[in-house]
């Protein structure tokens, strides 16, 4: 498969950017798509400036200067080592930084964070090793003897200056919020103690504890004035779920709400009080849920959670609308698809001026 496009579903995260409507894949180029018919226009490198041959699914809109800031891994091409990027993209869709450097080891970056002042690169110990592979074995493998690793440096920096945290028992999949307080850069996500994608084996090729891959939403705050290269990770009381999200209005600075999924319905919790409020949702399994502000100078929980939910028992999943401010209350509206929609679907709302 030596220069190919590695397969590209496009088929993690949607986004609207710069007038272009993209499905995304972390592993390759973005996929165009045409913002009204959704037929597909082809894969995007921004006019040939790109690079890199992947960018994140987990893009950043800065809602104060318009950027789309993004990452890559394995960037180069090459499984041996893990070369990754950092992009950045203006407000009018044009490339306008693309810098390179190599983690730790070659390991998986689902996800990853940017604040007013600095960006975040988490490395996972899901690792890619050539032989193994040439072995027969697979792509990724869950090595419990690493730490996880958070790479750090001002966004007015370099990647040069990136200074890399080690942190075990610390895994995370997704990213609800992160910001900065002078010298403390908090990230809130969800973090498990252990393979929290435990369909991919361990290096010896055994399954890792289930126990050990449940997420709770954490804080997790790393010190960039002491000489510890560790983190303090704070657990938000019994906040177990993932698919983290939070106001698009307050990403890249400190924030009250977030919002996520549990087993049993859809979560908002508060913290500043470090209280949660669930809307329960009996015999159904909510996916990501997003928040969508009712005007643009409301309050930060003044708005509407658009949910996709699945009705097993009835084949089919709908597309649930609740009002933010009274999350036990009944849904506002409910729009019934007539298909049942697979698991672990990302999404964003974007108004249609936006396109």
């Amino acid at each position: 498969v030596a220069g190919a496009d590695r397969d590209n579903t496009g088929n993690t995260n949607a986004i609207v950017h710069g007038g272009k409507l993209f499905a995304l894949r972390e592993d390759s180029w973005p996929t165009e798509l045409d913002p009204d018919t959704l037929e597909t226009r082809g894969k995007w490198n921004f006019g040939g400036k790109l690079e890199s041959k992947a960018m994140t699914a987990h893009p950043k809109l800065d809602p104060v200067t318009g950027e789309l800031w993004s990452c890559g891994f394995f960037v180069r091409g090459r499984y041996d080592r893990d070369d990754m990027a950092l992009q950045v993209v203006d407000r009018s869709g044009r490339l306008i930084r693309e810098e390179f450097f190599v983690a730790p080891y070659p390991g998986l970056t689902h996800d990853f964070a940017v604040t007013r002042d600095h960006v975040i690169f988490p490395v996972m110990p899901l690792t890619v090793d050539v032989e193994r592979m040439k072995r027969g074995g697979p792509f990724y493998a869950y090595d419990p003897d690493l730490p996880s690793c958070f790479g750090i440096m001002r966004r007015d920096g370099s990647t040069r200056d990136i200074r890399w945290f080690k942190v075990r028992q610390c895994f995370n999949g997704h990213i609800m919020n992160a910001f900065s307080e002078g010298s403390k850069v908090h990230l809130d996500g969800t973090i498990a103690p252990g393979n929290a994608f435990g369909f991919f084996p361990t290096v010896t090729g055994e399954r890792s504890d289930p126990s050990q891959g449940i997420p709770t939403i954490t804080r997790v705050t790393f010190d960039l004035a002491s000489d510890d290269d560790g983190a303090v990770l704070t657990p938000f009381s019994a906040a177990i779920g993932e698919m983290p999200r939070c106001d698009p209005r307050r990403e890249m600075s400190r924030y009250r709400y977030g919002y996520f999924k549990t087993r049993t319905g859809i979560v908002k919790l508060d913290w500043d009080s470090g209280s949660k409020t669930v809307h329960e949702m009996a015999d159904s399994s909510a996916q990501e849920p997003v928040f969508v502000p009712r005007s643009a100078d409301g309050a930060e929980d003044d708005g509407f959670i658009l949910c996709v939910v699945n009705r097993p028992l009835e084949h089919r999943a709908d597309l649930v609308i609740l009002d933010a401010q009274n999350m036990t209350g009944p849904a506002l509206a409910t729009v019934k698809l007539p298909f049942d929609q697979p698991m672990a679907f990302h999404g964003n709302w974007v108004p249609v001026t936006r396109c």
